[in-house]
């Protein structure tokens, strides 16, 4: 990288070509393995050893890191290079949620399945799960003017991802194409809890046949 011909170093006045390169280096960034020697106060140095854009700070007697010289603004190559962890870019919205005595550490949202259904997981700290299940079961169990069948803690299974508090949990029957209407209670001895869906009463106000029932299952509280 070549740098601005001082007058002061010569003796003599500078040449026209001199004179040019100097205003075409002062007009332009610089680009080069080498920091440049005349520097001011907002001068930019795409330093090409290290893959960054620099800039002069207002004393002129330090470089500020903009970021790389070829990445775009908001990947993770830009964010290592500017060494930030508080910014978020396109790469940090969906990731690894974490945190640290509060503060989040990791990405925006996290998003995972497995055989307990899905979640959403926030830095805020809030966590969403869901859950589809299919169930054969009867609800003819006469108790007043109700018919009862009972959706067993060991059916339900456990929830995709646990809560640091029990959640609030929501059970209802969907999809039956039936007058008969249905609606779900918690069961007091399989009571939810932070990694448990729990036991259900299923509750209609006619006698149901065994048959496939497809329940929508949600979660919703805190991860921290």
């Amino acid at each position: 990288m070549a740098d601005i011909v001082l007058r002061s170093n010569l003796s003599r006045l500078l040449t026209p070509a001199e004179g040019d390169s100097n205003f075409k280096l002062a007009a332009s960034d610089s680009y080069g393995p080498d920091e440049p020697t005349v520097t001011w106060p907002g001068k930019r140095w795409a330093d090409q050893a290290n893959g960054v854009r620099k800039i002069r700070n207002d004393a002129d007697d330090d470089w500020i890191t903009l970021g790389p010289i070829f990445d775009p603004f908001g990947t993770a190559a830009f964010l290592d290079a500017i060494g930030s962890g508080p910014l978020y870019g396109r790469d940090s919205i969906v990731g690894t949620v974490s945190e640290f005595e509060g503060i989040p550490t990791g990405a925006l949202v996290e998003y995972g399945s497995n055989e307990g259904g899905e979640f959403w997981r926030y830095a805020g700290g809030m966590q969403v799960c869901k859950k589809y299940l299919s169930e054969y079961m009867a609800v003819s169990g006469a108790s007043g003017s109700l018919f009862i069948g009972v959706l067993q803690l060991t059916t339900t299974g456990a929830l995709p991802a646990a809560f640091a508090t029990t959640p609030s949990i929501h059970v209802t029957p969907v999809g039956l194409g039936t007058s008969n209407v249905l609606w779900c209670a918690s069961l007091i001895e399989q009571t939810p809890s932070i990694n448990r869906w729990g036991g259900w009463y299923v509750l209609s106000n006619g006698s149901r046949a065994a048959a496939s029932i497809l329940f929508s299952m949600t979660a919703i509280g805190s991860w921290i």
